[in-house]
């Protein structure tokens, strides 16, 4: 397997990592992985470099793309929001690849932010025929909330943090706000549901799955129909829980995990295409 260096703006400025399929594979479909957060393109604990390997052995043309301005990728002389330009650069991505290699059907992958910036990208580009959202927009349930406060009361330190908040001087709200004025909120269920049933519509094929370190707001994996059945959707998304593994998926087991849940999800993907 060799890998290649794409340089793939006219400014050469933004660059990915091609890892190749097999020449014998003959598989029309290529995968974009990509920054979670600001995390260069190898990705948390070089889980992105061992993705790509392991999809591309199995017959997927895979790029671990760093977007504009992370990672070596510069950034673009435009006024595009950060979330459109990360969108063109995953299509600039897949119009490489489809000149390259003749691959004209896409999975994206992304993890929180890049979940994010997958969704919208999906919404985008009629190419993108399955789609791997890791922690993306979670909607708590009372009953979420019930589970995670049953299991926090049974850890001692939870007590021991509820006690220290208590007599810790809290910043004001408007300070607190201001702190997280730069961060991605989520939108409202109605809008992610709308986007996903738009995607379902379409026929793209999506997986939402859902990490340990999510648990506050998503912990079980009803929640997720129970939040969608009012806008249709409930029951057409693929959901998977992985309450073991960090955000960052740190362990090597939680990584063959994932690995292994996304070869499962993708031979089925695969069987369903025309």
């Amino acid at each position: 397997m060799r890998e290649q260096v794409l340089q793939l703006r006219a400014d050469r400025g933004l660059l990915g990592i091609l890892t190749p399929a097999p020449d014998n594979s003959h598989a029309n479909l290529g995968c974009i992985l990509m920054n979670a957060g600001v995390i260069h393109r190898i990705g948390p604990h070089r889980l992105n470099v061992k993705l790509a390997r392991h999809l591309a052995a199995a017959g997927l043309q895979t790029v671990r793309l760093d977007l504009s301005g992370l990672g070596d990728s510069r950034p673009e002389s435009t006024a595009r929001s950060f979330t459109a330009q990360a969108i063109a650069d995953i299509r600039t991505t897949m119009d490489h690849l489809e000149r390259s290699t003749g691959t004209s059907r896409f999975v994206i992958s992304g993890l929180c932010s890049g979940a994010a910036v997958g969704f919208k990208a999906a919404l985008a580009d009629p190419r993108v025929v399955a789609l791997q959202l890791l922690d993306p927009y979670a909607y708590r349930t009372s009953h979420a909330s019930w589970r995670y406060y049953v299991d926090r009361v049974r850890l001692p330190e939870a007590w021991v943090l509820a006690f220290q908040n208590m007599v810790r001087k809290q910043p004001p709200q408007d300070e607190i706000n201001g702190m997280l004025e730069d961060f991605v909120t989520d939108p409202p269920a109605e809008e992610f549901a709308r986007g996903l049933a738009q995607l379902v519509e379409r026929g793209v094929f999506v997986m939402c799955l859902y990490t340990g370190s999510v648990q506050q707001w998503f912990n079980y994996r009803a929640q997720f129909d129970e939040v969608m059945a009012p806008y249709g959707i409930g029951g057409r998304i693929r959901v998977e829980l992985m309450p073991d593994s960090t955000h960052t998926f740190l362990d090597i087991a939680a990584q063959q995990k994932l690995i292994s849940t996304t070869d499962q999800w993708l031979a089925s993907v695969r069987r369903q295409l025309p």
